[in-house]
């Protein structure tokens, strides 16, 4: 099955969702994936209360990083790439 591509609207309500449930939810933003080549995209992740990631099915999706940024939800802070991360990955907004 695809990802949904989601709208910065339904990006937010995700956010809103999440917080309301007592979910952390973080956003890792990728660059040229063989998914997604030559595009920018951000997915997001959510940490059950057991500590577990799960990755959703849905991204957002630019033709730059610098655009994919604009489509996060406000509020987010930045944390650099860990040198553990895959190549294609650019940062995590949690």
């Amino acid at each position: 099955m695809g990802d949904r591509h989601l709208t910065q609207g339904q990006a937010r309500r995700l956010s809103t969702w999440r917080g309301a449930r007592g979910k952390s939810l973080f956003w890792q933003v990728t660059w040229n994936t063989s998914q997604y080549p030559w595009k920018a995209i951000a997915r997001p992740h959510l940490i059950d209360n057991a500590g577990y990631i799960l990755a959703l099915n849905a991204v957002l999706q630019a033709d730059t990083v610098a655009d994919v940024r604009k489509l996060l939800p406000e509020g987010l802070h930045r944390l650099s790439r860990d040198p553990f991360d895959d190549p294609t990955v650019i940062e995590t907004w949690i």
